[in-house]
């Protein structure tokens, strides 16, 4: 890993879920996929008390984020923050990182890869060159996708390149568990297998 990198733990991440609304439903490439993804990376947020930050896009307009995504678990969400704004770091997601104890890395999924997450992703990697706190981020990759699915793996690397992470939900999961020994790793290993048919499609269909 590069100097500075912070490896994600539960006491030091924060998940960002990005406008993954209603209205985007019948555009985004493998929509259903991004959404199981988040909705099993929000089960393993509630597991390990990881805080979930999300926001909507102009929601007037795009309606709210999806309910299969949040709709298993009740954990530390924060949110969701409308915007007009691409990128997530907007002043209310400031504040709520401000407010979080000890965050040093956040992890990205949702859409569109190559609009609002890679924006997102650039301003947090950037943060650091203006003196403020600099975060690692880690993008999830079968969590991330957009209309025409050609645009997924140029944003990717694209976000590769400025210093992201680019990882899988799974290898994200074992991450922060680090050690088989975690008091949680059974219950999250249970989410895990319980997602495992959806994760393999998610793998095949967005990447």
């Amino acid at each position: 890993m590069a100097t500075g990198t912070k490896i994600p733990t539960p006491q030091n991440t924060a998940f960002l879920l990005c406008d993954l609304q209603e209205r985007f439903r019948d555009n985004i490439h493998s929509f259903e996929s991004v959404a199981s993804t988040a909705r099993k990376m929000l089960r393993v947020s509630k597991v390990l008390d990881i805080p979930v930050i999300i926001t909507e896009q102009y929601p007037k307009a795009f309606g709210p984020t999806v309910p299969e995504a949040i709709s298993t678990q009740s954990g530390p969400i924060h949110g969701p923050f409308p915007k007009t704004k691409f990128g997530m770091k907007i002043p209310e997601v400031e504040s709520v990182l401000n407010e979080l104890q000890g965050v040093e890395s956040l992890v990205v999924f949702g859409i569109e890869s190559h609009i609002c997450v890679l924006q997102t992703t650039i301003e947090f990697i950037e943060r650091g060159k203006n003196g403020e706190k600099p975060y690692s981020v880690y993008v999830i990759a079968d969590g991330v996708s957009s209309c025409n699915k050609e645009e997924v793996p140029i944003a990717l690397a694209h976000m590769r390149q400025r210093g992201a992470h680019i990882v899988s939900s799974e290898s994200l999961i074992y991450t922060l568990l680090g050690d088989a020994s975690h008091p949680r790793f059974k219950e999250v290993a249970g989410i895990v297998r319980e997602e495992k048919a959806a994760t393999s499609s998610a793998l095949r269909n967005l990447l």
